[in-house]
């Protein structure tokens, strides 16, 4: 009965979760080489996406687009009113 109830209210899940995170914790403690090379690289693959995200910031944010109306403008013959 009392397991029931745990089950009802929702905190094996959240057990289950946090031994899952002490676990990895001590593996990761455990070896160190392996925490090493998961380390860099993740901090390496987070660096590079970065970087690409600030590349794509600084040209224009929507060129496909721009280029697309400036086509369809054409092949209206400019017909669209200009500011």
């Amino acid at each position: 009965m009392r397991e029931m109830s745990r089950e009802t209210w929702g905190f094996v899940m959240l057990e289950t979760i946090v031994q899952d995170v002490r676990f990895g914790a001590r593996m990761l403690a455990k070896h160190k080489g392996f925490t090493a090379v998961a380390v860099l690289t993740a901090r390496l693959g987070h660096r590079r996406e970065h970087r690409h995200l600030l590349r794509r910031r600084r040209g224009a944010p929507a060129a496909a687009a721009l280029r697309e109306l400036a086509r369809t403008r054409a092949a209206l013959g400019d017909a669209a009113p200009k500011r």
